[in-house]
This record gives structure tokens, sequence and C-alpha cells, in this order.
């Protein structure tokens, strides 16, 4: 389900190997990224981190990838651009 934001989260990564690609899993697809972006140098792979950490990440953000719906609000409140995938 995840291997078209996975490429596609490769591809960046390739493309811009100056940026560091923060990837903050849920639970229910862990295994499925970690397999997939594994020895990637410039994407850390974040599990299970408190809100507030989450949020303070937001500070060095350029942009927001993501599928969730609360993620969108908060990015969107916060003047980041955001791209929203959907499966």
């Amino acid at each position: 389900m995840y291997a078209v934001l996975i490429d596609t989260v490769l591809l960046l990564a390739a493309e811009y190997p100056d940026l560091t690609f923060a990837w903050v899993t849920h639970p229910n697809c862990e295994p499925d990224i970690e397999a997939g972006i594994s020895n990637v140098k410039n994407i850390r792979l974040y599990h299970h981190i408190p809100y507030n950490i989450f949020v303070e990440m937001y500070d060095s953000a350029k942009m927001v990838i993501t599928d969730s719906g609360g993620v969108s609000e908060e990015a969107i409140h916060l003047g980041l651009p955001i791209i929203i995938f959907q499966a």
C-alpha cells in the first residue's frame, strides 16, 4: 500500500541529497516503511515520538507529505506547504 509513497520519498531523497527527510511512522505501517527506506542516509525514521516533539519538528520543516488529516490541519495552520498522499 505504501510502495508509491516510499518510492516517491526515495526519489526525492536521491534528487535532494543535501536535505534531510524526517519520516514519522504510524505503528500500523512501520515494518513496510522501515524495510523500504533502510540505509538511505538522508532519511531519518522516527517511531512513537511524543506529540510535543512531533510539533517541534515543524519548526525546521520545509514541507509536509502526509495521509493524516490531523497532520494536514497542523501543517496548513503553520503555513507549511503540504502534499496529501492518498492510496
